[in-house]
């Protein structure tokens, strides 16, 4: 009989969207406040889709390590306070294109991971077309 199978850990995180103001070109910074982490990208979308790749594998990575990602440190108070107000005060919106670049997009990131058997694919990174893609729900703005 094969050993007991691990479940994989669902973890639901709260994220925010902002455009950078100092930036000299369009840049958009999104941070997960659950585990804080932090990424960016050109655009909304891109900026989401790295913060999620950044997710993947730092709870990948806590998972290989024995640890529950969930235990990480979270963001600053500021940023939750910032998120309690546009879910209390913001606009919701359907599509990213709706956001305008004087918005903070407050969304959630759910993300699935489960232990692999590294033996198999030591030292090999996953290819990026595998990564599973981003997925979001109850997005809302604020201006």
């Amino acid at each position: 009989m094969k050993g007991k199978q691990e479940q994989p850990v669902v973890l639901t995180s709260w994220v925010l969207v902002e455009r950078d103001p100092d930036a000299k070109e369009e840049l958009w910074v999104s941070h997960n406040l659950e585990l804080d982490i932090v990424s960016q990208g050109s655009t909304i979308a891109q900026a989401l889709e790295m913060l999620f790749e950044a997710t993947f594998i730092a709870a990948s990575d806590d998972i290989a390590a024995g640890l529950n990602p969930a235990d990480r440190q979270k963001a600053p108070p500021e940023q939750w306070e910032k998120l309690l107000n546009i879910v209390n005060h913001g606009t919701p919106v359907k599509r990213l294109s709706e956001v305008k670049k004087n918005m903070i997009l407050a969304t959630q990131l759910m993300l699935v991971v489960a232990k692999v058997d590294h033996r198999v694919k030591k030292n090999r990174p996953i290819p990026r077309e595998r990564l599973p893609s981003f997925a979001t729900t109850d997005t809302c703005a604020a201006a």
